[in-house]
């Protein structure tokens, strides 16, 4: 544990994580049409951390420095190349994007506003589309209190835009009490003539650290001689098996465990004390191991005593962590599970039998020479890709009813929205004839929105007939 007392310049911070999406108030809302149109607008990442604004940093107004602004709030935004449009120019691609902050009180009165427009220059085609990003930060000082921050970010080629709300917490910092910011998560930190830099780790990219993670976090109002305890704790829910095969027939009642439980089970810990040497702030930057795959609840508790009495603070995110492998398979036992969506039971042994993972791919191999060769396994894995890219929440998307239905059937030619939480996929299979899946809402927490099938209203037969596709030879 390194408690060094620093100036930190943050390339980013977190603390609430999300990501850009139509807002509640949104007109659309059958949940297959935000999420596949959402493919088509730039999108992106934003987390936002409660720190403590430094004497000497607040704002000035026409009366002064306005000393009840002592909260800073830091939203940090990442956008992805592949979701912004970008046009050649001479032996470059260029794009360029507009994000506009809009910080309202609950009264709907606009309290900060900010526009910020940044430049992406690409040398490749093959840059535009790949997965890296861009990334800043924008910070506020404001008064304690609870906000709502709008955040629109539009691809000023296209002029196709998207718009994100969501709820922050200024803290208040203005007492002389023990009180600590919101922990930053971060990859890695470097110290220079200027203090330290530290590199944060957005949820998308916990699925692809290494062994480790870094917390960044700051303690305030500390005297000499307090005592401070850290407890770190990963918890999850109860865990299922990772390739768990589904069925040929229809995806009734799947309901992941992950899903539709608490993260109730602590899988990790960790404790660390200190003793303040002077008045003031610390800063702590430490590292652990990196939370396992699935859905995890990170809870970081300081606690603070000071001549006998006791106080502490306490921040909890929860995120899914999935393969380092996703959108795509994490191996090969996992593209057999998705098999068995079309494969028959004696077909899904046989490709199991193998000792070997090598093995095992060469009875993968062997199915698809029987079922239309490379090119349509091809097609298949792509579906498995999109499904996670569109369905992914508490689990991978492929395991989803809406992902299954989607790889089994591919996108619906018509979908009937009816009202929140409920819709109908429909497929034409001519001849008057046309398969409908009805889905309703059965979970939303902060992973996303999870739907089911309803029970029994699917036509088996009709519904075999897309299963029979994918095997034809």
């Amino acid at each position: 544990m390194n408690t060094r007392s620093l100036p930190v310049y943050m390339l980013a911070a977190a603390a609430v994580f999300s990501g850009c999406a139509p807002s509640s108030e949104a007109l659309v809302q059958c949940f297959y049409v935000t999420q596949s149109s959402q493919h088509a607008l730039p999108a992106c990442e934003v987390y936002s951390l409660s720190v403590k604004a430094k004497e000497g940093r607040r704002v000035p107004t026409p009366r002064g420095v306005d000393d009840s602004l002592n909260s800073r709030l830091d939203v940090y935004v990442q956008t992805q190349y592949s979701q912004l449009h970008f046009e050649r120019n001479d032996e470059l691609f260029k794009g360029s994007y507009t994000v506009s902050f809009i910080v309202r009180d609950l009264n709907e009165s606009v309290v900060r506003s900010k526009d910020v427009e940044r430049s992406l220059v690409a040398r490749s085609y093959g840059e535009t589309v790949s997965s890296r990003r861009d990334a800043f930060l924008q910070t506020f000082f404001l008064s304690p209190g609870t906000y709502r921050l709008d955040i629109i970010i539009v691809d000023n080629s296209s002029g196709l835009r998207q718009r994100h709300r969501r709820k922050v917490e200024a803290k208040n910092f203005s007492t002389e009490n023990f009180c600590a910011s919101d922990y930053l998560l971060f990859e890695n930190a470097q110290s220079d003539q200027r203090g330290i830099s530290l590199r944060p780790m957005f949820p998308s990219e916990l699925s692809f650290a290494r062994d480790s993670i870094g917390m960044f976090q700051e303690v305030y109002n500390l005297q000499s001689g307090d005592t401070v305890r850290l407890h770190l704790a990963y918890a999850c829910p109860p865990r299922e098996e990772l390739a768990k095969p589904v069925s040929k027939s229809t995806p009734y009642l799947l309901r992941p465990s992950q899903c539709i439980r608490p993260a109730d089970s602590t899988y990790y810990s960790s404790d660390s004390v200190f003793i303040a040497g002077t008045n003031g702030t610390v800063q702590i930057f430490q590292y652990f191991p990196k939370p396992a795959v699935g859905v995890s609840s990170i809870t970081r508790t300081v606690y603070h005593s000071r001549n006998g009495i006791g106080d502490s603070s306490v921040n909890t995110i929860k995120t899914s962590i999935y393969p380092s492998t996703f959108p795509r398979y994490s191996g090969v036992d996992e593209e057999i599970a998705a098999l068995s969506a079309i494969a028959r039971g004696d077909e899904v042994d046989s490709m199991r039998t193998g000792s070997l993972p090598i093995e095992r791919r060469i009875r993968i191999t062997m199915f698809w020479e029987k079922h239309g060769g490379a090119i349509r396994q091809k097609e298949f894995d792509d579906r498995v890709r999109e499904a996670n890219e569109l369905f992914s929440a508490c689990v991978e998307g492929w395991k989803t009813p809406m992902g299954i239905t989607y790889i089994i059937c591919g996108p619906p030619e018509y979908v009937e929205c009816q009202g929140f939480g409920n819709e109908i996929w429909y497929y034409d299979l001519g001849g008057n004839r046309a398969l409908s899946v009805p889905f309703r809402l059965n979970l939303e927490n902060e992973f996303g929105k999870y739907y089911e099938i309803i029970p029994f209203s699917v036509n088996d037969y009709l519904w075999q007939q897309f299963v029979d596709r994918w095997r034809r030879q």
